[in-house]
């Protein structure tokens, strides 16, 4: 009978021992079931981190506005006075973009060759500039022009050869007339030989330029005309220089460019060609130019 009861008790615990096993393992099958790796309901967070780009990617989010940037020193094109950035391009744009486009606009000014940079990188999004054959790399242009700068000519209302100068239509009729122009003009070394530009009576700064002109002391400054006329503004002179457009040189074209990376930028700038024509041919654009060079309006 002994024999019998032990064999009996080892044969239990030999069953216990199993059940005890089969409980394990069966215990393991369910949790490594249950587990993230084997679900097929994984969690957000992992489906986002195994999408590759043949499962397509998160879009980049759509920005609120258009960040344009402008050179800091171009009055009355582009300036910053008292905090806020101001001028005829500024303006232009504001009408073109906010109010016909509906579209939110930023307005920034930098040092003028930091303008392209940022858009070129594209820490910005536009610029409103006279661009180079460069930006097109990197910017889509619009076909209208913002605003067209051409050149003219500033004599004394009171000259001795008034008649003589107003004959002047190229640059070899200037060789017999004396011609002042300011140091930092980048127009006038681009645009005249170096005989002329060795005989020009160089000044510090466009406004000595006029005032000299005023007095009768040179004959001619040819330069930008909305910038000479702001200018003559600014010093009380507007009514003492003749001023009248010639075709010498080349004018200076400001446009709009937006980054080719910007979300929808084709169909942006197609708008803005289209609203930029309507503000040209409606008068718009001319009305904004005006108050920055007529003395009989008034520049808020």
């Amino acid at each position: 009978m002994t024999g019998k009861k032990g064999r009996s008790m080892r044969t239990r615990l030999i069953h216990q021992c199993l059940e005890m096993l089969i409980l394990f393992v069966c215990t393991g099958i369910v949790l490594l079931w249950n587990s993230p790796a084997c679900s097929q309901e994984q969690p957000q967070e992992v489906l986002q981190n195994t999408t590759g780009p043949e499962q397509g990617s998160i879009p980049e989010e759509i920005p609120t506005g258009i960040i344009i940037n402008y050179d800091e020193d171009l009055a009355p094109l582009s300036y910053k006075t008292n905090g806020e950035v101001k001028g005829i391009l500024v303006e232009v744009l504001d009408t073109v973009l906010a109010t016909r486009l509906g579209l939110q606009v930023e307005h920034r000014t930098y040092p003028r060759r930091r303008v392209p940079f940022l858009v070129k990188t594209g820490k910005s999004d536009a610029f409103c500039m006279s661009p180079d054959s460069r930006a097109k790399g990197y910017a889509l242009i619009a076909g209208n022009p913002v605003v067209v700068n051409s050149p003219a000519l500033f004599t004394g209302v009171n000259n001795a050869r008034g008649e003589e100068v107003g004959s002047i239509s190229r640059i070899n009729d200037l060789r017999s007339f004396s011609q002042v122009d300011y140091l930092g003009s980048a127009w006038a070394r681009k645009t005249f030989p170096k005989d002329i530009l060795d005989d020009i009576n160089w000044v510090g700064s466009l406004d000595t330029a006029l005032k000299m002109l005023a007095i009768n002391r040179y004959d001619v400054y040819i330069g930008d005309e909305i910038v000479g006329r702001y200018t003559l503004m600014q010093i009380g002179l507007a009514d003492d220089i003749f001023v009248r457009p010639v075709s010498i040189g080349k004018r200076q074209v400001y446009q709009f460019g937006l980054r080719n990376t910007y979300p929808d930028a084709v169909r942006i700038v197609a708008d803005v060609e289209r609203a930029l024509k309507e503000a040209d041919q409606d008068g718009t654009i001319r009305m904004i130019v005006e108050k920055y060079i007529n003395p009989a309006v008034k520049v808020e």
